[in-house]
């Protein structure tokens, strides 16, 4: 609504740069949905300007100019107006008065959470501008030091070769690249929405299929388990992206409704047969006939909260075209 209000404003030439802005932004907010983050300021200017022509609008419903005044003398001092004189106010300026009185107590309410918002942001603010992958975790008796990030990234560095290529999920990609030191298939700068849905159908597909993919991309799987926020946790919507280019993840269902948690708990078929799960639970199944002969686990963090693995039979011929270009 701002935003139409400044088309028709008559200092459109002024804030036409925020009408601008904000269809610049939102046009790579749907090429990469955080990116959504560049529309907030002039969202918040397009907006102020929607209230400020709603409180103009409603200020002027309430107060109009006495016929007579203009004929009063300069130097009168104006007198207090009585109750009487409200009870004369023209019957057209119920509807303004009514909509006046609607805009003040939408604004009245806004106002009285205003701390409540501001406080919120702030806390959000001093979150993001602070992130870390080593904190403490009260664990019911004592805070204990919760290292298992920075530790599986240490151990990728000293533990692999340094040409090694790690498939993991693109949030993870800046931590291989500058703590581990290794090569990251995607990371937070990947544009290519087609390259962010292949390693999605890489950790989604059945092992047979995931293991004929990965081993000419990588040579060690890194994965985030324990529970919370982990790939697993994440797996329904790294599902849906990839079904967006790789259709058969979730056949005739392209918003991947049935790759997720049963209501018990437990996973779906579809997530079940999924390569991700099947690593979550590697050691923790009877059955890993599925994995033998295409993944090892070679590391385990100290609260389990990362596992790696090595990727078996790597192709050495993917491997040197991709050193060579």
């Amino acid at each position: 609504m701002g935003a139409i209000f400044a088309v028709f404003s008559q200092h459109r030439r002024q804030i036409s740069f925020h009408v601008l802005n904000l269809v610049v932004s939102w046009h790579f907010a749907l090429k990469m949905s955080r990116l959504i983050i560049f529309s907030s300021v002039p969202c918040a200017v397009l907006s102020g300007i929607f209230l400020g022509k709603l409180i103009d609008k409603a200020w002027d419903n309430i107060t109009w100019a006495d016929p007579l005044s203009q004929f009063a003398p300069k130097n009168r001092l104006p007198k207090i107006k009585t109750l009487r004189w409200y009870t004369r106010i023209p019957t057209r300026k119920f509807p303004g008065i009514v909509f006046s009185l609607i805009v003040m107590y939408t604004v009245c309410s806004m106002a009285t959470h205003a701390d409540l918002f501001f406080d919120h942001c702030w806390e959000s603010a001093v979150a993001h501008s602070q992130p870390q992958i080593v904190f403490h975790h009260f664990d019911g008796r004592k805070y204990v030091l919760v290292d298992d990030y920075r530790d599986s990234y240490e151990w990728l560095r000293k533990n692999t070769p340094n040409d090694a290529r790690v498939c993991s999920w693109w949030d993870y990609g800046y931590h291989l690249n500058c703590l581990a030191n290794r090569t990251s298939l995607a990371d937070g700068n990947t544009w290519n929405h087609e390259h962010i849905a292949l390693i999605g159908k890489c950790l989604c597909s059945p092992v047979d299929e995931s293991h004929a993919i990965i081993r000419h991309l990588a040579d060690y799987v890194l994965l985030w388990t324990g529970g919370g926020a982990d790939d697993l946790a994440k797996s329904p919507w790294i599902a849906r992206i990839s079904n967006k280019v790789f259709d058969d993840i979730c056949p005739n269902d392209p918003l991947c409704s049935e790759f997720r948690f049963l209501p018990d708990g437990s996973p779906s078929s579809l997530m079940e047969k999924s390569t991700l799960f099947s690593l979550q639970n590697y050691g923790d199944s009877s059955d890993t006939s599925q994995l033998r002969g295409r993944f090892e686990k070679v590391f385990s963090s100290k609260n389990r909260l990362v596992s790696i693995f090595k990727v078996l039979n790597v192709s050495t011929g993917s491997k040197e075209w991709g050193q060579r270009n």
